[in-house]
């Protein structure tokens, strides 16, 4: 039934006999008008708590209180990336604890004071200021004084700064939570495992692997919430997490998923809606999409859906070649790996 406030006041005036003047203007009509418009107030409102009552249509502090109330899960917060950066200068130069270094997107604050050795250098932990997969960063792009100090010449990161994570979203929280009524989690059985793995912060996705080495051997294997493998302390993290609550006598193995390239190769044919680095840039992004969407948790990475996601594309016509992997044929994806997205090649047919 629909309840705006026109239908409304349609099913009320339908509702007054015929001998009596409904028409616009008339005693009726001015009557029943500003209550129709009140009761879709009202239908709005009931909805809107009707949403807020079940897993399913809930959002944000409603659904975390739904989830919590019916198996104690609680929304994974976001963490803060961090790693290691290098200053070159004057020999005895001191860094300040809380100097603002910078990349292109992000900004990181030195974790402790560092003074410039003899050698010229000062290594030093920076922390991102925004919490977020964003702070992550790759080698050496982390090469800006965010105020120029004396006696400071350069700065960079010689390695990635990992272990930024965003807060976990309503629709894997809520992914979580059905998790746990699909299949139960009861005295370390595999459920077990894995709920303890995915509840720990950063965690993505996890497999358990029950006698993988034999009788009482389990082995759980993680990728990060950001779609790739998982850095060394996220796999430490869920180790201790399920040392702590796993049965006596289980061997417990944690390990990081492998991640796995795919690599697209295709010659295509153009509409000239696009250029071939924006179909190149878009098929980059659209593939990307898509492995995240299930690359850890599918055998096969499809050769006819990269066809769907090329063809998909603006500007794409047709293609005289396309390869997966160097191949025009599905890739499988062991239990052990993650298929993240490779190189991207597109040649334009002449």
């Amino acid at each position: 039934m629909s309840n705006n406030a026109d239908q409304i006041l349609a099913r009320i005036l339908a509702g007054i006999g015929d001998e009596y003047d409904t028409s616009k203007g008339s005693f009726f009509y001015d009557g029943a008008a500003p209550a129709s418009v009140e009761m879709e107030k009202l239908w709005q409102e009931a909805d809107k708590k009707l949403q807020k009552a079940f897993v399913a249509t809930a959002t944000g502090a409603d659904l975390e209180r739904l989830v919590y109330d019916r198996e104690l899960l609680v929304r994974k917060p976001a963490t803060k990336a961090a790693g290691l950066v290098v200053f070159t200068g004057v020999p005895g130069t001191r860094i300040a604890i809380g100097t603002i270094v910078r990349s292109e997107r992000s900004e990181y604050r030195t974790s402790e004071t560092a003074v410039i050795g003899t050698d010229g250098f000062a290594e030093c932990g920076v922390i991102a200021v925004e919490s977020g997969a964003q702070g992550n960063a790759a080698a050496n792009v982390v090469t800006v004084m965010a105020v120029t100090q004396t006696g400071v010449y350069s700065v960079n990161n010689p390695e990635k700064i990992t272990g930024g994570y965003n807060e976990e979203s309503d629709n894997d929280l809520r992914e979580r939570y059905y998790d746990l009524i699909r299949e139960p989690p009861t005295s370390g059985n595999p459920a077990h495992y894995r709920q303890w793995a995915m509840e720990v912060t950063g965690v993505g996705g996890a497999k358990v692997l029950p006698r993988w080495n034999g009788p009482g051997t389990v082995k759980v294997v993680i990728v990060s919430s950001n779609n790739e493998s998982a850095e060394e302390k996220l796999v430490g993290d869920v180790a201790e997490n399920i040392e702590s609550k796993r049965p006596v006598g289980a061997i417990v193995t944690v390990e990081s998923a492998v991640e796995k390239p795919i690599d697209i190769s295709s010659t295509i044919l153009l509409t000239g809606a696009q250029t071939a680095s924006a179909v190149q840039e878009a098929m980059e992004k659209a593939l990307e999409t898509y492995l995240a969407a299930g690359a850890f948790a599918t055998p096969l990475i499809r050769y006819n859906r990269i066809s769907e996601i090329l063809m998909s594309i603006e500007g794409v016509e047709d293609y005289t070649s396309l390869t997966v992997n160097g191949a025009e044929e599905n890739v499988s994806v062991a239990d052990t790996e993650i298929a993240v997205k490779g190189t991207v090649s597109i040649g334009v047919s002449q």
